[in-house]
């Protein structure tokens, strides 16, 4: 969550598969939203905020709300 990504913190840590470095990454329910709305931004062209204001929230409302 600091912006490190999985791989690299999975070789600082030393272990060898992903998974082993996945079963100890746990995201916060707002470092997810914030995920979600980036993916909804980049989909869609049109920033979130906007689309919320216009009742046309699409994924991020799914997952935000």
């Amino acid at each position: 969550m600091s912006g490190a990504d999985l791989n690299t913190v999975r070789e600082l840590l030393g272990h060898k598969s992903i998974k082993m470095t996945l079963r100890y990454a746990h995201l916060s329910p707002t470092h997810k939203k914030q995920a979600i709305k980036l993916i909804d931004e980049a989909f869609s062209g049109v920033e979130v905020t906007q689309k919320l204001t216009q009742g046309q929230a699409g994924v991020a409302n799914t997952f935000v709300n």
